[in-house]
């Protein structure tokens, strides 16, 4: 949504024996609350207000029971929003390497928890810093992917399950298999950081 355009969140909640009831009005008892009103400003009766370009989550409870929605804001010009790093809102947790020898490469099993109150959207990339200029991560089809402009190699983070979620959930974790070449046989050293962001 742009700067500009004011919108109304709408509830509605499920009950037993398939009952659907809208929910919206603060009467009701549901309260919304932004997570980051420098983004979006929200009213007791859901109206949002766009205030500068980001992402952010409007926190809706009902009577105890929460849900999040998701707000973009875009920019004047309507352009993508800059990749967002969550690295402060997650452990990232990296086990030891492995020689895969059929592929010559050094496997880790990398995971990352969300230590947040709130979820991460997704597109979600496991960005690896400093990394030795002799090592090389890729990715399964053997191509890498870089961060533009950081110029920094990628992957990219989801649930295993088939089940498709838009959130990386408070408490979740994801696992991802890090695939390195390193012919030289240097210490694989890197710092891990996470953002939202770059399909």
């Amino acid at each position: 949504m742009p700067v500009g355009d004011d919108r109304t969140i709408g509830v509605r909640g499920y009950y037993a024996n398939d009952v659907y009831r809208n929910i919206t009005l603060a009467a009701l008892g549901t309260t919304y609350t932004s997570s980051d009103p420098a983004i979006v400003t929200v009213n007791p009766e859901g109206v949002l207000t766009p205030v500068s370009p980001g992402v952010t989550y409007i926190v809706v409870d009902h009577r105890g029971v929460k849900a999040f929605a998701q707000v973009e804001v875009l920019g004047p010009d309507g352009a993508d929003l800059p990749p967002t790093d969550q690295t402060a809102k997650v452990v990232i947790d990296a086990g030891g390497f492995r020689l895969d020898r059929a592929s010559g490469r050094y496997l880790q099993s990398v995971t990352i928890q969300n230590t947040s109150a709130l979820p991460l959207w997704f597109p979600l990339n496991l960005v690896v810093a400093d990394l030795p200029a002799e090592v090389e991560l890729r990715s399964a089809n053997g191509l890498t992917k870089i961060v533009p402009p950081l110029g920094l190699p990628r992957t990219s983070l989801y649930y295993a399950d088939a089940v498709r979620k838009d959130f990386f959930m408070p408490g979740d974790t994801l696992t991802v298999i890090l695939s390195f070449v390193n012919n030289t046989g240097v210490p694989i050293t890197y710092t891990p950081r996470v953002y939202s962001g770059w399909p």
